[in-house]
């Protein structure tokens, strides 16, 4: 009879722990797996709120603010829901876990039902439609096969690594200080290619300069300039590049004034009515060229426009 009770408490045991250490890696991936779905602060956190349950977090920024897919996955519903305004729901399967997030208060949706979408794919973005007190997300996260009824929902920040530091992306270059003579300026972009392997241009730009290629984040583009600093002694200035696109030409003001309300309600971006050798519509910036592009991509195939795409620099 004893040996049979030890028995059995050395079962229950393995019965309980292999539970606890089957979960952990589990979560511990759905963790690294979730990404903020849009720059901004944190104003309101999950939990009870006001004397109700808020089931998600909000997430509040000024301007053009694109919301993007959490994870990779489906989209199930894209349109208007009562007090969420313009939502998007998407459905994911990570380490055989069922998901789903919800994107609310959207000012304008980039995808349709049955869309399959990669992690940080832009669904729409931010806005204050609805039942919302000033532009942000509200973003849920739901364990489980439940959609609607939030009883699954969980706290998206405990799905977050706490620990990334959000990237600032964009294009940026590194313009040095002047050299005194073409040589010494054709001998220095030399001897910067060999050492770090970037593309680099002679310019003229106020006298004689480098220029580098261009860098994908702040964080790489200031680490060259450190190396710059500590392995030549030079001085160098970060220039961030900006995208705009110019569209062609408008037969009238009145065709012009109706592509410009078209454009700005769909997508929501900043749009400026110009008269650049014709009648145009120009774009606020974006701040990588992959996104210039894909909103140039948005605009040949739902309206049919030639567009051209400017760089600035600042």
């Amino acid at each position: 009879m004893i040996r049979f009770r030890k028995t059995l408490m050395v079962l229950l045991t393995i019965l309980l722990v292999i539970p606890t250490f089957s979960l952990k890696p589990e979560e511990a991936s759905a963790a690294a797996t979730f990404i903020r779905p849009s720059e901004g602060t944190v104003t309101s956190g999950f939990g009870p709120r006001w004397g109700s349950m808020h089931y998600g977090v909000d997430i509040a920024k000024s301007g053009t603010v694109p919301v993007v897919a959490s994870a990779p996955g489906t989209v199930i519903f894209a349109g208007q829901a009562g007090t969420y305004g313009n939502v998007v729901y998407v459905r994911h399967q990570i380490n055989g876990v069922s998901y789903v997030t919800v994107y609310a208060h959207l000012r304008s949706i980039s995808v349709r039902v049955n869309d399959v979408v990669s992690q940080g794919q832009r669904l729409g973005y931010m806005g204050e439609t609805g039942n919302a007190q000033g532009q942000h997300v509200h973003f849920e996260l739901h364990k489980g096969t439940s959609t609607w009824n939030r009883a699954y929902a969980v706290d998206p920040m405990d799905y977050f690594d706490k620990n990334i530091v959000p990237v600032e992306e964009g294009s940026f270059r590194l313009l040095t200080g002047t050299f005194s003579t073409v040589a010494s300026q054709q001998e220095a972009a030399e001897r910067l290619r060999q050492a770090t392997g970037w593309t680099v241009y002679t310019v003229n730009e106020n006298g004689l300069r480098l220029k580098t290629g261009t860098f994908t984040t702040r964080a790489s583009v200031e680490a060259g300039q450190r190396l710059i600093t500590q392995q030549f002694g030079w001085v160098s200035y970060i220039k961030q590049e900006y995208f705009r696109l110019l569209t062609g030409t408008f037969n009238s003001t009145a065709e012009q004034n109706a592509a410009y309300e078209r454009l700005r309600n769909d997508t929501g971006w900043t749009v400026y009515k110009v008269n650049e050798n014709g009648l145009r519509l120009k774009t606020g910036t974006f701040k990588t060229r992959t996104a210039v592009e894909q909103a140039q991509q948005l605009v040949t195939n739902d309206y049919g426009w030639i567009t051209y795409i400017q760089v600035e620099e600042q």
